[in-house]
């Protein structure tokens, strides 16, 4: 009997060092690895100086894992919430969208969510003040990590809209401005091209003015912008447009002010003013009855962008300008960071390198060399900002660069109310691609003394894109 239950303990030993083996192997069996990492999500609360919110709520918290698969959907709903997550050890990327309710927009569940996922403005619905965050976390087993987002502002405020000396005549006035973005993405990215807002103005009592101070909010212009004053009467409707020039941006609060005058027409004057968002600028264009025309564009933050006028930008994409108007270094110019200045002697021209303000994310399927460059094509080849294209990886000569004035460009991002340039990190590597020579693409990142970390490709990285812009010397 002994040997028996000998016999059969053995068999029992058998059986069980066989199941040790064959688990671990079986990564997706759930036995592998246990989920004993937690993630807690906080966010700011309160408002700035001047009473605008620091967040928007609720917030759309959506996870992906290092597959790019959505793991969770959660919803902050007031600053008081907090969002407790255990997840098993990895790296994730948490897209957070502020600002967004299931009243106003159609939301992509769990199961369906990807990065560039649409957030759809409901029909009938406008705009809230949305903001959107991205973070990449690495979690360790056992590690309870405590994430606090940092949101960037994607719609720009119409604040009010003013025409006087409205002829009595007039039953109705509106103003209509397009090109603008229809909606965004999950990841921060804006899609449609083609979205238009038509503003009804309500006429004041007993005056001929003509208003709307609802607080408007937009996506900002996918082009240049342009601006239709359209005044109705018994003969009917006529408009007075104007094309603005890529001012039409995000984090930006604007004011429209008006006269109509009988010899001219309609007198515009629009004041573009962010300086608890984004800086400040003033724009002032004009309607007549014929054709419109414009005046310069002022710019405390960004220098001076040249005489705003109707036939079109002075700058060609990625290419030569006409205007002599150079952007100086640390400033912004069309919502792109200006990093420096290179001079050609030979044809009297000035190279502006201009870093991308966007960060965005590209995914590998494997990292050899020609999956890895397939990737960032795709995603930089249809890249623009206010049309400024041709934007390709940071080269090992400008990582030297920003390298070494690395301090500097986060704090013009901080100043002007962006996120900063490049995570400085401790421990865990905030990576971005870079072309490391001709045939070689790699990523970096810097450690918290400043110094840069060099790693090959990595499943999911970050592109801060850069392209230049060549300006003629005075």
């Amino acid at each position: 009997m002994k040997k028996y239950l000998l016999y059969i303990a053995s068999l029992m030993l058998v059986f069980t060092s066989c199941s040790k083996d064959i688990l671990p192997e079986n990564e997706e069996s759930g036995f592998a690895k246990e989920a004993n990492s937690i993630l807690n999500i906080h966010t700011r609360t309160g408002t700035d100086a001047n009473g605008d919110a620091i967040i928007s709520y609720p917030v759309n918290v959506y996870v992906f894992d290092e597959n790019d698969k959505c793991v969770e959907y959660l919803t902050l709903a007031t600053s008081e919430d907090v969002l407790s997550l255990n997840l098993i050890e990895g790296t994730y990327t948490i897209y957070s969208i502020a600002g967004t309710s299931s009243d106003s927009y159609t939301l992509p569940s769990k199961e369906g969510a990807t990065a560039t996922s649409v957030i759809q403005l409901a029909s009938g619905k406008n705009h809230s003040d949305v903001m959107t965050a991205k973070n990449v976390v690495t979690l360790v087993d056992g590690e309870e990590n405590n994430l606090t987002l940092a949101f960037e502002r994607k719609v720009m405020q119409l604040q009010e809209i003013k025409i006087e000396n409205v002829p009595s005549a007039t039953t109705a006035v509106s103003v209509d401005i397009a090109p603008l973005y229809k909606d965004i993405c999950i990841n921060g990215d804006y899609s449609g091209d083609n979205g238009a807002q038509s503003i009804t103005l309500t006429k004041e009592d007993a005056t001929k003015t003509w208003s709307n101070t609802e607080n408007i909010y937009l996506l900002p212009a996918s082009g240049n912008a342009t601006i239709s004053v359209k005044m109705t009467n018994a003969e009917g409707t006529k408009s007075y447009s104007y094309t603005c020039a890529d001012e039409f941006i995000a984090n930006y609060k604007i004011k429209i002010q008006g006269k109509y005058t009988a010899k001219v027409g309609v007198t515009l004057t629009g004041t573009i003013t962010g300086a608890t968002w984004a800086g400040e600028k003033t724009i002032t264009f004009e309607f007549d009855e014929n054709s419109s025309s414009g005046s310069t564009v002022t710019d405390p933050n960004e220098g001076t962008e040249g005489d705003d006028e109707t036939t079109g930008d002075d700058e060609t994409t990625g290419g030569e300008t006409t205007n002599s108007d150079i952007p100086a270094v640390g400033t912004f110019y069309k919502d792109c960071y200006v990093l420096k200045h290179d001079v050609n002697e030979i044809d009297n021209t000035t190279i502006v390198t201009l870093l991308s303000t966007t960060l965005l994310n590209v995914t590998y399927s494997d990292t050899d060399q020609a999956t890895v460059k397939q990737a960032i094509d795709n995603v930089l080849l249809t890249y623009k900002v206010n049309e400024i294209g041709n934007w390709r990886l940071i080269n090992a000569e400008e990582l030297e660069y920003i390298k070494n004035n690395i301090s500097d460009i986060n704090n013009d991002y901080l100043d002007s109310g962006k996120q900063i340039a490049f995570i400085i990190s401790a421990g865990t590597y905030t990576c971005y691609s870079y072309q490391q020579d001709e045939n070689t693409i790699s990523s970096f990142a810097f450690a918290a003394d400043l110094t840069t970390q060099s790693f090959g490709p990595s499943k999911s990285d970050n592109l801060r894109p850069i392209t230049t812009i060549t300006f003629p010397n005075k």
